[in-house]
């Protein structure tokens, strides 16, 4: 779940995707395999104010509860230590990338089912290409919440990323 300079720098490359893309998202991967436990992976830490972290841990506690919600599967969100995090990214069953760097290359390296975005900025999102970027690899159109959209992040209505529908 990437969220420590994104949203609030407001790049027009990088969005909050909205829960339902992770619902989607991980529809696919049941799909292909079963899942008894999902990690969300969430160090905030990078370029990101006191201010930055309380709002990401907020939305992603209410991704968590999404996804118990709506799988009723064991959810637990974490931050290690690098090393451990990118063991963790490779030797998932299946990794959903919400487009960070570090999770794309890591998707691009295992041989799990790897998720990832297509591309898309506040004025239009990309089909995903029929075809994969590596076996086992799917792309899922991305699903953001736009800059343009939102004045305030910090003040956001929270109900944006489960209710959005711009």
């Amino acid at each position: 779940f990437r969220c420590s300079d994104i949203p609030f720098c407001k790049h027009q490359s990088y969005h909050l995707l909205k829960f339902k893309w992770y619902k989607n998202a991980i529809n696919l991967c049941l799909k292909k395999t079963s899942i008894n436990k999902i990690y969300i992976l969430n160090c905030n830490k990078h370029l990101s104010s006191d201010k930055n972290k309380k709002k990401c841990i907020e939305w992603c506690n209410l991704l968590m509860n999404y996804i118990n919600n709506e799988f009723n599967i064991t959810t637990e969100i974490m931050c290690n230590d690098i090393e451990k995090d990118i063991l963790y990214m490779l030797n998932s069953k299946c990794l959903i990338s919400s487009g960070s760097s570090l999770s794309f290359c890591l998707g691009m390296l295992s041989n799990n089912i790897f998720v990832y975005p297509s591309y898309a900025n506040d004025n239009k999102t990309l089909e995903c290409n029929d075809e994969p970027i590596r076996k086992k690899s799917i792309c899922l159109k991305k699903d953001i919440i736009k800059h343009k959209d939102v004045s305030d992040y910090y003040n956001m209505n929270n109900s944006l990323s489960v209710s959005y529908t711009h």
